[in-house]
């Protein structure tokens, strides 16, 4: 049987020797940035901002399903611009380009993106544990920074089509009543901050 990943995440810190705490939060950085670990992070940060049960379910069922995208499309990069990474210092143009597909940097994007889009700044917190993943695979060095940064960027848009997608599919949705009580509040903000002459 093959394994689940195609690197065992935890394999540095087998061959490092004893472990010290700064190896084992970025090893536990790291697999929290696959999406697996990212569909659990959402299922409980969505626990704790929403209300009832159905409300989380309604919501994290569109972020798994952009997560399965995003698996599908970095499966399908991977295998056609496959490249060593880092890469060597060879032709540039050809480096850059097959390093701007990262797999890791899609399920981030598409985590970051579309928690923000449901749920506005009560979100923020996806920036935490996008920014942690993303430092803890740049610093064990199989990625560089631009490669996950086009990659979050591309899982962003992805987010953003699924959610658009959910919003044209059910217009009076729970996505959609997500978003009329952040326009409301942030209207209610703005009235009081500025009052009518």
């Amino acid at each position: 049987m093959p394994p689940f990943l195609a690197q065992d995440p935890l394999d540095a810190l087998r061959h490092a020797g004893p472990p010290g705490w700064a190896e084992v939060a970025w090893a536990m950085a790291g697999v929290a940035s696959e999406p697996w670990a990212l569909a659990l992070l959402g299922l409980a940060l969505y626990s704790w901002l929403e209300r009832e049960v159905p409300g989380v379910l309604k919501a994290v069922a569109p972020l798994w399903a952009a997560l399965a995208v995003a698996g599908a499309l970095a499966m399908g990069a991977q295998g056609v611009l496959s490249a060593p990474r880092p890469a060597d210092a060879g032709d540039l143009l050809v480096t850059t380009f097959r390093h701007l597909t990262s797999a890791p940097g899609l399920p981030l994007g598409v985590f970051v993106g579309y928690t923000l889009l449901a749920y506005g700044r009560r979100g923020r917190a996806a920036l935490l544990v996008a920014a942690a993943g993303a430092a803890a695979r740049a610093w064990s060095g199989p990625h560089w920074g631009p490669d996950l940064l086009v990659g979050g960027l591309g899982g962003a848009a992805i987010g953003w089509a699924i959610w658009a997608a959910v919003l044209r599919l059910s217009p009076r949705g729970h996505l959609a009543r997500l978003r009329a009580s952040r326009r409301a509040t942030a209207d209610g903000a703005a009235q009081e901050g500025h009052p009518a002459p």
